[in-house]
């Protein structure tokens, strides 16, 4: 007898209970994954994801809970969520059949084809008569524009499944104009297999219509709606089908029995409201919906409407009472938090701020959380120009709501007016993958990323804002300056044309083709097309500054006075062309007048940044250093929130040898705002100037991450000065070259430069740098006395 001492006993147990436990996890894995898939199968699909996320718990690299996930996401139409959870199924089985085919066609619909082949590729090895990866398949070489073979592909995968949508899809994008007869044969072989498929019968109804046979259509949308009592969906669609074939007075009947057969149905109520709207016009639709509201006063669905509907008639007050109408039946629940929301709409719209604000409170003060009164709060706050304090608001909703397309771009806007450039372009971008189509996401992030000489990917925006709105004078009116810019001459010019020869937008065109002169240093032609722009509109005041710019590229600054002079009298209140005129004082050296213009549009124009610079530059000339901060003061005081302005102060104390006011200040601002790039480049700008310890050149490395890879000439000539306080020669003559050809001039570029080529030992360079450095003796930076050192020691 073999005997097991107590050291084999324990380790069987061991062996048993771990046996045991596997087998209770796969037991508890396989229990929460079937019923994932039962609620998936009811559409309950936030069960459906619990359940597969229990699934989870227990194992983390089991591929159908995750693919459960995406199938969840899929029919949620969260469709980032539902990628990254392909992925996951992905990573952990690269050759899941399912996972491939979905991946595949989510890329394919991305316009990705490359990536798309890579997933379909693994299906076909395995499966290649799968009949999803053949429609998926032909999708992508329909893409392609390879159209015999996508639809040898279709076919091929009806032949498998002739009730493939996908594959119909692909054959009636394909043929389904030139051969509807084809397509309905396949579609009526789909419906023999899935009699009740209601794509496929969307399918046939599309080839009928094609065909021509509109009787035929009509039967089908009827016995979509007949299959479907209690579903507004077909009965909409069936209403507007008769319309479009001037049966107006079949849809009213037909609308009028279905409203009778769900009377208390308000979706059937207001489908009857939107064929009276599209027939009879917005009064017919409104006195329906006071009808139905007199007879049911409790429907909020009616309610909502009607009050909608009377804003936009603008019937403010109507559409108030009708809000407030609301709480005649109740204080607390989704409905009531909508009244409240609609009623501070309507107040902010007519700016009383206030009364806005009341509405809100109520509404938060019952649900503190409540994404739309939060909504509302936050544009309130853009109303009063408080963008910072609207961020929190902006933030809360994404917390709840992270695809809230109205939250993200709001939030963009209000990172751009407080400086956060890097983060407003990163959530226009979010806006842009939710809707790519949303015109003020594609002109902000584009205007950002001009001001910040990234042109390619500026004009990429235009360029899509203008497939949208082909004739939208902002927009043309950017672009064509960028492709100046770019020196595209033709492709500006060509731009400009479409505004031409309209008497609308003539003027227009006149002026953008006065800029494009200007820049192509054709003063002459600039002037005579941009008064010719003004004199036609005068409401085209953009001329004012090509006109001064004209004058001054002619050397005529006393004719540039005595037009402004002119203009200004004639146009008082015009406060663009006080300031050219203040300017022009400025230039000529008349700085009594200067003086007193910016004061006045200081006085009149608090919120204007640049005329307290000016002052200020004004007032250092003169050597009054205290007016100078005072200035500064009294626009912090109007601006406190201007980053401009800060950074404006901080070298205004840098130039006048005040270094550790100017590091105090900005610490202060980056402290407040980190993401401000502007304010991260002075900032370690003025520790490597004047406080280059091995502390800050360690920090200087940590704030300037990712420098090396930006747009902007400034970012890229700080980490290349970095790199050269650091000893890294080589990287730092790299970037600063790159700082160079992005537009980097003025002398602190050549200093910095000529510093670093003396240290490689270049000897001819460096001198060359240095002496654009010092060219101008007026011009103040730091590092001037160095730069002037080594520049006597190279002659």
């Amino acid at each position: 007898m073999v005997r097991i001492g107590q050291r084999g006993i324990i380790l069987a147990l061991s062996a048993t209970l771990l046996l045991s436990a596997c087998g209770g996890s796969e037991e508890r894995q396989a229990k929460y994954l079937e019923r994932s898939k039962e609620h998936y199968a009811a559409e309950n699909y936030d069960k459906a994801k619990i359940d597969a996320r229990n699934v989870l718990k227990i194992n983390q690299n089991n591929a159908e809970a995750r693919y459960m996930l995406a199938l969840v996401a899929e029919k949620q139409q969260k469709w980032r969520e539902m990628a990254g959870a392909l992925n996951a199924v992905l990573e952990v089985n690269p050759n899941h059949v399912d996972a491939n085919i979905k991946m595949a066609q989510l890329l394919a619909g991305a316009g990705e084809l490359d990536d798309a082949q890579e997933n379909i590729d693994r299906v076909q090895q395995q499966e290649p008569d799968n009949a999803d990866g053949l429609a998926v398949s032909a999708l992508i070489a329909m893409k392609r524009g390879e159209r015999d073979d996508a639809l040898a592909r279709a076919e091929k995968a009806l032949q498998q499944d002739p009730a493939k949508i996908l594959a119909l899809s692909v054959m009636g994008s394909l043929i389904g104009t030139s051969d509807p007869g084809r397509v309905l044969e396949f579609v009526d072989r789909g419906l023999a297999k899935e009699p009740d498929d209601v794509d496929l019968m969307k399918l046939r109804i599309a080839a009928l219509e094609q065909l021509g046979r509109s009787e035929d259509v009509i039967g089908e949308l009827e016995k979509l709606v007949a299959s479907h009592p209690g579903d507004v969906t077909y009965v909409r669609q069936l209403a507007a089908y008769y319309v479009s074939k001037f049966q107006a007075d079949a849809a009213e009947t037909m609308l009028r029995e279905q409203l009778a057969a769900h009377p208390d149905d308000p979706d059937y109520k207001l489908v009857m409201v939107e064929y009276l709207r599209q027939v009879e016009g917005d009064e017919a639709a409104r006195d329906e919906l006071q009808k139905m509201l007199a007879a049911d006063p409790a429907s909020v669905e009616v309610r909502f409407s009607l009050g909608k509907l009377l804003e936009q008639l603008r019937q403010l007050e109507d559409a108030e009472a009708v809000y407030k109408g609301t709480f005649d039946h109740g204080e607390e629940g989704e409905a009531y938090q909508a009244a409240r929301v609609s009623l501070a709409d309507i107040s902010l719209g007519r700016g009383e701020l206030e009364t806005a604000q009341q509405w809100v409170d109520q509404a938060l003060e019952r649900e503190a959380g409540d994404p739309e009164a939060l909504l509302a709060q936050a544009r309130i706050k853009f109303a009063r120009q408080q963008y910072e304090d609207a961020i929190p608001d902006l933030r809360m909703v994404l917390r709840s709501a992270p695809d809230d397309a109205r939250a993200l771009l709001m939030i963009a806007e209000a990172q751009r007016h407080t400086g956060a450039v890097d983060l407003a372009l990163d959530n226009y971008r979010k806006v842009l993958e939710l809707r790519p189509d949303n015109t003020i996401a594609l002109y902000q992030s584009a205007s950002l990323m001009s001001s910040r000489q990234e042109y390619a990917k500026a004009a990429a925006n235009f360029e899509k804002l203008l497939e949208i709105e082909p004739e939208s004078i902002q927009a043309i009116n950017e672009l064509s300056g960028i492709y100046s810019r770019l020196q595209r001459w033709d492709d500006a010019e060509a731009l400009i044309q479409r505004l031409a020869g309209d008497d609308k937008t003539q003027p227009v065109a006149d002026l953008l083709s006065a800029g494009l002169a200007l820049r192509q240093d054709q003063p002459e032609e600039a002037l005579t097309l941009a008064k010719a722009a003004l004199e036609a509109n005068p409401q085209l005041t953009g001329a004012l500054p090509i006109i001064s710019g004209s004058y001054y590229r002619l050397g005529q600054t006393d004719e540039a006075l005595a037009w402004f002079q002119d203009y200004q009298q004639a146009h008082p209140d015009d406060s663009q062309a006080a300031t050219i005129l203040t300017n022009l004082y400025m230039l000529t050296g008349d700085a009594d007048k200067a003086e007193a213009g910016y004061l006045a549009i200081i006085e009149t124009s608090p919120e204007k940044i640049d005329p307290y610079i000016n002052l200020a530059r004004l007032y250092v000339a003169r050597g009054d250093a205290d007016a100078a901060d005072a200035v500064f003061r009294r626009g912090l005081e109007a601006n406190p929130s201007s980053t401009v302005l800060h950074v404006a102060l901080a070298n205004r104390y840098t130039v006048s040898g005040r270094a550790d006011d100017a590091l105090k200040l900005l610490e202060d601002i980056h402290a407040q705002a980190p993401e401000v790039r502007v304010v991260t480049n002075n900032l370690v700008a003025i520790l490597l100037d004047y406080f280059p310890t091995e502390e800050n050149l360690r920090r200087a490395r940590e704030l300037t991450a990712g420098f090396e890879n930006s747009s902007s000439p400034a970012e890229l000539d700080t980490r290349g000065w970095l790199q050269y306080r650091l000893g890294n020669i080589p990287q730092a003559i790299s970037l600063m070259q790159a700082a160079r050809q992005a537009g980097g001039e003025g002398p602190e570029y050549a200093y910095h430069l000529g510093m670093a080529y003396h240290s490689n030992g270049q000897m001819e360079l460096a001198k060359q740098e240095l002496g654009n450095a010092l060219a101008d003796e007026a011009a103040q930076f730091p590092g001037r006395e160095e730069a002037q050192k080594v520049y006597d020691s190279l002659e």
